[in-house]
């Protein structure tokens, strides 16, 4: 599809305005999930943080390759770049995709046997991505980096399915934010194809579904780390306490006593233990 509109100039500049807030909103909300996780990884050195991240930021580099933006603003002297970056990022996002997707999931202690399929077709998308790139075949890399990434999406479904039975409590917002990107997926392709009326809330519904997707997931991964927080407080206060009494341990005791007893250095004051049997 190439649209065509005719305008007045006052009309023009209005559409103008429009597409430019509503991409700084989709960026500038991508950029800070990028931020904001990027920041909790440094902090708690967890996976899913780290390949959540990535995948939001490579997401932004495509949607700016795809769109133009990339080529205004990021590599304007690289035409050659242009042109193979959406496969090359298509690629690179469906790979940091399916990390985050296997370390949220817990797939690998789940199901082994569904971890080493994916890792083993990751792989061999990867290699003959790779393959069509030093080969000169473009449309050849584009198909199989459009199939890597519905094969993502098949993939993503049936592994929040999966972790979902095996009671993993993140997974319904997983299985959720999935959902909403296949649904904004599908828009977008039947409005391009022409099966579907062509506007930009039909052209863009992958990135208000990308954008919805990558807000329920980041609602999750908050609320994983107050549960790991609350988990990691709970047992620490437990490894104080004895069990059969419910009275401060010997743990808890030096816990306690030193900073009395450097207090006591500091000060030369004396000190005094009574011992109760």
């Amino acid at each position: 599809v190439l649209p065509i509109y005719f305008f007045t100039a006052e009309e023009t500049t209005d559409r103008n305005m429009l597409q430019a807030y509503s991409y700084g909103l989709i960026y500038g909300i991508i950029l800070a999930l990028v931020v904001y996780n990027f920041m909790l990884y440094i902090g708690l050195r967890s996976g899913p943080y780290f390949f959540y991240s990535l995948y939001l930021l490579l997401f932004l580099l495509l949607n700016a390759a795809y769109t133009g933006h990339g080529y205004q603003w990021l590599w304007p002297a690289s035409p050659h770049w242009q042109q193979w970056s959406n496969p090359v990022l298509i690629v690179a996002c469906t790979l940091s995709g399916c990390a985050f997707a296997l370390n949220f999931l817990d797939i690998r202690t789940v199901s082994p046997r569904i971890y080493q399929s994916v890792v083993a077709c990751c792989l061999g998308f990867s290699v003959l991505t790779l393959i069509a790139i030093l080969a000169g075949e473009f449309i050849a890399a584009l198909f199989i980096s459009l199939f890597f990434i519905l094969y993502f999406y098949i993939l993503a479904v049936m592994l929040g399915i999966i972790s979902l039975r095996a009671q993993n409590r993140f997974a319904q917002y997983f299985l959720l934010a999935s959902i909403f990107a296949i649904c904004g997926g599908i828009i977008t392709a039947n409005a391009v194809l022409g099966f579907i009326p062509f506007n930009w809330l039909t052209y863009r519904a992958t990135e208000i579904g990308m954008v919805a997707d990558a807000i329920l997931l980041a609602l999750a991964l908050a609320e994983r780390f107050n549960i790991n927080q609350s988990e990691k407080l709970a047992a620490e206060k437990r490894a104080d306490i004895d069990l059969l009494t419910n009275l401060n341990n010997r743990r808890a005791f030096y816990k306690f006593v030193q900073p009395m007893w450097a207090i006591s250095l500091r000060s030369k004051s004396h000190t005094s233990v009574i011992i109760l049997d």
